[in-house]
């Protein structure tokens, strides 16, 4: 008798959760509200199907409604990691880049010394153009992954975007260290050559 009872709890749950994402395609977000909320209250633990539900509208560039799906999630477990990371996700692609940031320092807050939601941070730093506190996040992570050949070219990266070509170099010299990669070592040579080049140019400047 209580299996049948937690099985129909389940089914009617499941009329819930597709009668609320059927409100979200139609714009009704109060109903949706609503019909998430009386799911959730019908069957706690649906979080895993409402985070489908939230992909889903994700995938579909349905952003906002992605962001309102999240927020039904994180009402009842507000420090869920991936759903964080999801919604900060969700809203960069509305633009809305400083909602984005709270959410990933929520994220990492949630699962400290990450280095997704680290890069996701740092990579918004880079894009409205406060390299420093990019490069300080990079620094980090490579201390927490010191030989990750994808953090080496970021930081390298964000060393010449900022003019810093002698941290630039010797961060390329530690990318071509942990990479066989033949690429990596003819950047590094080209990149020594046109480093004492312009050394050699600046040192003529200050003659004249």
């Amino acid at each position: 008798m209580r299996h049948e009872k937690c099985a129909q709890l389940y089914i009617e749950s499941k009329k819930l959760e597709y009668n609320a994402i059927m409100s979200l395609l139609i714009d009704d977000n109060q109903s949706a509200s609503k019909f998430a909320k009386d799911a959730f209250d019908l069957y706690p633990y649906h979080e895993s199907e409402f985070y489908k539900l939230g992909d889903y509208l994700f995938d579909t560039n349905e952003f906002r409604k992605a962001i309102h799906m999240y927020d039904k999630i994180l009402k009842n477990n507000p420090t869920s990691y991936e759903v964080l990371l999801d919604k900060g996700a969700a809203f960069s692609w509305i633009d809305d880049s400083a909602k984005a940031l709270k959410c990933y320092n929520l994220a990492l807050k949630s699962k400290p010394n990450d280095i997704e939601a680290l890069d996701r941070i740092q990579s918004h730093y880079s894009l409205i153009g406060q390299h420093s506190k990019s490069i300080k996040i990079l620094r980090k992570i490579l201390r927490l992954g010191p030989k990750n050949p994808i953090f080496l070219q970021k930081l390298a990266n964000a060393y010449y975007t900022i003019g810093d070509f002698e941290n630039a170099l010797k961060t390329n010299k530690k990318l071509s260290a942990v990479t066989s990669h033949p690429i990596y070592t003819m950047l590094d040579r080209e990149d020594s050559v046109s480093y004492t080049h312009l050394r050699a140019h600046e040192t003529r400047e200050d003659r004249v």
